[in-house]
């Protein structure tokens, strides 16, 4: 009987860990290859957005979250960027409820903004950039917003953001000020 429950807890736990198991985001983007401003490689898969032309993002990081779809993988990390009010935990808090959706609540109501910033890194370099951000660090992004706000595998599989305060962006630089 001990030997079954030993058992029993390993199938568990194994299944539990091949289930739940996701590649880093550093694996990914060492993956990556961008081919234009409309497709980007990963794995021998492509994947399709519109991108516009080079800008720059800036403000404090409030939030920084793990971001993994594994049919749309080359999107690694969620920052929610912020100024104003938005910029003040002590004014405006804010939560994840998973899978790339947050709130945030107020007594008051806040001035200033806040984006989510849904990011795939350009290279393995851009990505140890924005490995090192920490919440509450101010942040300048360099990069491609989609102007559709999606993406799609050559499956046909698609991710639309349907927030306006939500934006993918193809980052090309990540600078970090403390």
């Amino acid at each position: 009987m001990g030997n079954f429950k030993w058992v029993l807890i390993c199938l568990i736990l194994g299944g539990w860990l091949f289930f739940s198991w996701k590649p880093s985001a550093m694996l990914i983007a060492e993956k990556i290859t961008v081919l234009n401003d409309e497709e980007i490689q990963y794995e021998g898969g492509n994947y399709f957005s519109e991108f516009g032309s080079v800008e720059e993002i800036a403000g404090d990081l409030r939030l920084k979250k793990r971001n993994y779809n594994k049919d749309i993988p080359i999107v690694t990390m969620d920052f929610i960027i912020t100024d104003g009010d938005f910029s003040n935990p002590d004014i405006v808090s804010i939560s994840s409820r998973g899978n790339g959706n947050y709130y945030w609540k107020s007594k008051q109501q806040p001035t200033g903004s806040l984006v989510v910033y849904h990011l795939i890194p350009a290279n393995s370099s851009v990505q140890s950039q924005i490995d090192m951000a920490k919440n509450g660090n101010y942040v300048e992004i360099t990069g491609q917003l989609s102007k559709n706000n999606e993406i799609k595998n050559e499956t046909g599989y698609f991710i639309r953001l349907m927030h306006s305060n939500h934006k993918f962006i193809l980052a090309n630089d990540v600078r970090i000020f403390e």
